[in-house]
């Protein structure tokens, strides 16, 4: 008995001191449970949000992702990994975020649906951030190849009007491969 105690402790430690969010739902999305990083990251106490749907901090915008995609999913059986959606954090805030879950069975009996769900807001600012870099990079390159070949068009007529010639024509035929896809 003892022992079991102790296992219990030490894993009672653990979901409540992991930084990643824990919650444990019914399978009609009611939050049973939850860890005190959900509480703190969306503002609000146990008594006000347990036995109430999980949906209600879900972002509108991410509901069908939820409900259409995630949850049938994990109610099914399925083990859930890598669902990204947002949530409504403490005062409005909206937050990226990483759901893996799946369903929880002691002894045969069915006693919910464990979702770890990891704020990933920072790293899809940072992705953001880099496609943004990369398209200023690719604007940059293409700036350097026009100021190149009007730079050749000054110093050479015959090359200038080669290359205003050479653009004409790929623009025409563009335009005429988008009107007959292979």
């Amino acid at each position: 008995v003892k022992k079991i105690e102790e296992s219990e402790l030490r894993y009672r430690e653990l979901y409540e001191n992991i930084l990643d969010i824990l919650v444990l739902i019914d399978s009609d999305a009611k939050i049973l449970l939850a860890n005190h990083h959900f509480y703190s990251t969306i503002g609000m106490k146990p008594q006000s949000i347990i036995g109430k749907s999980l949906l209600n901090i879900i972002y509108t915008d991410s509901l069908p992702v939820v409900t259409d995609g995630m949850l049938p999913k994990l109610f099914r059986g399925e083990a859930v990994k890598d669902f990204q959606f947002i949530i409504i954090g403490q005062g409005g805030k909206l937050l990226d975020v990483e759901c893996n879950a799946r369903k929880i069975m002691k002894e045969g009996k069915e006693l919910g649906f464990q979702l770890v769900i990891r704020d990933i807001t920072e790293r899809k600012k940072m992705e953001k951030r880099l496609l943004e870099s990369y398209r200023l990079i690719d604007n940059s390159r293409t700036t350097a190849i026009l100021a190149l070949a009007k730079l050749a068009e000054f110093r050479d007529r015959d090359t200038g009007n080669h290359l205003e010639r050479i653009r004409e024509y790929s623009k025409i035929l563009a335009t005429e491969l988008a009107k007959h896809p292979a």
